[in-house]
């Protein structure tokens, strides 16, 4: 619940951020490194490129997987509602 002062969005956001902390563990390889690294520390992903010695192109293929299958385990999870037309 949030407090006095604290916008209702901000509980909201941290329980999204314990979720995602709890579930990157769960993606396997690079992806799952390239995700902590980029969502959780805010690594750069031209910094994360030089550091892991590949392409920025590869980097963003692994994040947008990455976040595609985040997406999918969110709606699983009940963080986010389907929309129908």
């Amino acid at each position: 619940m949030a407090s006095l002062g604290e916008p209702a969005h901000a509980c909201a956001e941290d329980e999204q951020l314990d979720w995602l902390k709890s579930v990157l563990h769960q993606l396997e390889g690079m992806t799952g490194m390239v995700l902590q690294a980029h969502l959780i520390e805010g690594q750069s992903l031209k910094d994360l490129a030089q550091a892991m010695n590949c392409s920025r192109s590869s980097l963003r293929r692994h994040l947008h997987e990455g976040l595609s299958t985040l997406r999918e385990w969110a709606r699983r999870d009940g963080l986010i509602h389907v929309q129908t037309r």
